[in-house]
């Protein structure tokens, strides 16, 4: 039977007693042997007796790794969790060889040789075959070089050799042309890998590039996000630690400067102000409730506004979009702020950031599996306080602004620049990780395209106003009017102001903002 690829494989079969291998050579196996050896005892270590399951909900990766890493060829291929017939676990890896760049070029652009890769892996996992069915489905692989011709794609131009792991988002599903300009981005740095994943019950969408193999640590994270806190960068963190720090009023960056004070992993009191010292966030806002039961107040319907006070945290979360009563973001949201301890909070929004991705998969799947499918798109804006620092993160369609000495300043703008009282100026919103949004409509949660995120850090001082705003209602409203509420002598009475120019009915349980202003 023909093998175009050359592709063979390594790992264990439910349907035999050992591992198996074929058409892989000793330089390839003893690498990736060694180094899942210690990788699968190291997640093993941290996720404890949750290890099992994520070990059976885990991603299929898919990868293309530089020549060097594995023996002296390049490599394309597929991996995931896998057991043999007495439940012994080891990743299943299949694998072809590229013999130069161009090779790589096409293997890259070829999506269909890896989703086949893919579903082979899977097939086997669940039916528990043997060698032989599954050598032959490897062998019948269709041709990795044969790959459709693609448009190109820009990525942003980083210093990828300075971290050992990077992850970043998917721009969509699976972007053949964007990752192959990923991969010409990272062309003149030796041994580094490209690891890219459609998701899985515990790990949305998404790319990771690693030096070398991921380091064995990193494995937690590979198996389920919400464990992917080991020293991780992403674009925007690279840029900010490059960046030279700014005057307050005009500093917007994606990720803390390493200036910036990182938090301390303590319980906090329910006095903030032990916490916050000399500076310390009044929260003026709504507390969570049903949405009114008119139709004005359906447009936000499952608006409510969370604190975690003993994590320093505010949340606006809504279901945005078509009204549907199946809508389960906001609740879902809800429910998972709820499982959040302080220490999750060690390296910022990152875990935030991550378990509502993940939860975004979810939703989608509870979605799609309705005979009509439910219009899920929730809007979700958040922000931390700890000391000087206000850690702000969007999903969806949000906003959110700063009020500082009679100036508004819109924290996901390009530029920073001050904003005129009419709004003039405002370009497209802060650049995400891989690219921009030149609107403040985006997907939410649960909506069928992936979600876009932002995070930022602000600098904040007394005096200080922080506005939230989620759902398209209230994220296009004109600067003007904000700036208006944001004049008045509280933050109730913005908060009032906006909801009644927004027409969202007289009971703050309803809407969908927040203000936080911050006293000595």
């Amino acid at each position: 039977m023909p093998n175009p690829t050359g592709a063979g494989f390594f790992g264990k079969l439910p349907g035999t007693g050992d591992f198996v291998q074929r058409r892989l050579p000793a330089s390839f196996v003893n690498v990736w042997d060694r180094h899942f050896e210690q990788a699968v005892s190291a997640s093993r270590a941290r996720l404890g007796d949750d290890w099992p399951q994520a070990w059976r909900d885990a991603a299929v990766w898919r990868f293309v790794l530089a020549p060097g890493i594995c023996g002296e060829l390049a490599w394309a291929g597929v991996t995931g969790a896998a057991t043999d017939r007495v439940g012994r676990c080891f990743p299943m890896v299949i694998a072809a060889p590229l013999a130069d760049e161009a090779a790589i070029e096409a293997a890259l652009r070829n999506d269909a040789w890896f989703a086949a890769a893919e579903r082979a892996h899977r097939k086997a996992q669940a039916s528990g075959e043997g060698v032989e069915p599954f050598d032959a489905r490897i062998v019948a692989l269709p041709d990795l070089l044969a790959a459709a011709v693609t448009a190109d794609a820009v990525v942003p131009q980083l210093d990828w050799g300075s971290a050992s792991l990077w992850r970043l988002p998917l721009p969509t599903l699976v972007d053949t042309a964007w990752l192959s300009a990923l991969w010409a981005a990272l062309s003149a740095l030796p041994g580094h890998a490209l690891w890219w994943t459609t998701g899985a019950p515990r790990m949305p969408p998404g790319v990771m590039v690693s030096r070398g193999l991921p380091e064995p640590g990193a494995h937690a994270g590979m198996l389920d996000a919400a464990h992917a806190d080991v020293p991780v960068q992403t674009p925007g963190a690279a840029t900010a630690a490059r960046t030279p720090p700014a005057p307050a009023v005009t500093a917007t960056v994606s990720m803390p400067p390493a200036a910036m004070p990182a938090p301390t992993p303590v319980r906090l009191p329910d006095d903030l102000s032990e916490l916050f010292a000399d500076l310390a966030p009044h929260l003026d806002a709504v507390e969570p409730g049903a949405a009114e039961t008119t139709q004005r107040a359906a447009d936000v319907g499952g608006a409510r506004v969370l604190h975690r006070y003993d994590c320093a945290l505010t949340m606006v979360v809504a279901d945005d979009g078509a009204p549907d009563p199946r809508r389960q973001a906001a609740a879902s949201v809800s429910e998972l702020i709820g499982r959040f301890v302080p220490s999750d909070f060690v390296a910022g929004m990152q875990a935030l950031r991550t378990r509502l991705l993940v939860l975004h998969t979810r939703l989608r799947q509870l979605a799609e599996d309705h005979a009509e499918p439910v219009h899920e798109d929730g809007a979700v804006i958040a922000v931390r306080v700890t000391g000087r620092w206000a850690d702000l993160l969007r999903i969806g369609t949000a906003s959110a602004w700063h009020w500082r000495a009679g100036q508004l300043h819109p924290l996901f703008a390009a530029g920073g620049g001050e904003l005129p009282a009419d709004g003039a100026g405002l370009g497209g919103e802060l650049d995400d990780l891989l690219f921009s949004r030149t609107s403040p409509v985006a997907p939410g949660l649960g909506a069928p395209a992936q979600p876009i995120c932002d995070e930022i850090v602000r600098e904040i001082d007394t005096g200080d106003r922080l506005l939230l705003l989620a759902t398209r209602k209230l994220a296009e409203l004109p600067a003007s009017l904000l700036a208006e509420a944001l004049a008045l002598p509280s933050p109730h009475a913005a908060c009032a102001h906006i909801a009644a120019a927004a027409g969202l009915g007289i009971h703050a349980a309803g809407w969908p903002l927040a203000v936080i202003e911050v006293q000595p």
